[in-house]
């Protein structure tokens, strides 16, 4: 949020410098006039650009909580089971579990059987998992 703090800085220099340009009660030569416009717009164009940066820093924000809200919404229509997270059906989990590993990024990746009973391998990160129960359907 530090360019929300220069956004202010900016919005509040432009402020003084329209403010210094309509009290003023001499005659202001062209070029001093000229100065402080060009002030006036370079304050104006760095909040500009500060406030873009902070609406993209939002939206960034913004779209992080909907895949937490998403996340965690999948995660009740979970059973964990031993650890891992299976899918719910009627009377109980079903198929293989979703990866611990991608889980904790977000990322939902169904574990798949591997050449080794009871193993299962992550087609996502390739870590492989033993010990994995298997619930048919």
């Amino acid at each position: 949020m530090i360019e929300f703090a220069q956004a202010l800085t900016a919005v509040t220099a432009a402020i003084g410098l329209a403010k210094e340009l309509s009290s003023t009660e001499r005659e202001v030569g062209k070029a001093e006039l000229k100065l402080k416009a060009a002030e006036l717009m370079c304050a104006l164009a760095d909040a500009k650009i500060a406030l873009t940066e902070t609406h993209d820093e939002i939206a960034q924000r913004d779209r992080e909580i909907a895949k937490l809200r998403e996340n965690f919404a999948k995660v009740g229509e979970m059973i964990e089971y031993c650890g891992y997270y299976y899918e719910m059906k009627d009377r109980g989990p079903v198929g293989f579990p979703y990866c611990p590993h991608c889980k904790s990024d977000g990322k939902w990746s169904r574990l798949t059987p591997n050449d080794k009973l009871m193993e299962a391998r992550c087609p996502n990160c390739q870590n492989v998992f033993g010990q994995i129960s298997d619930f048919s359907y």
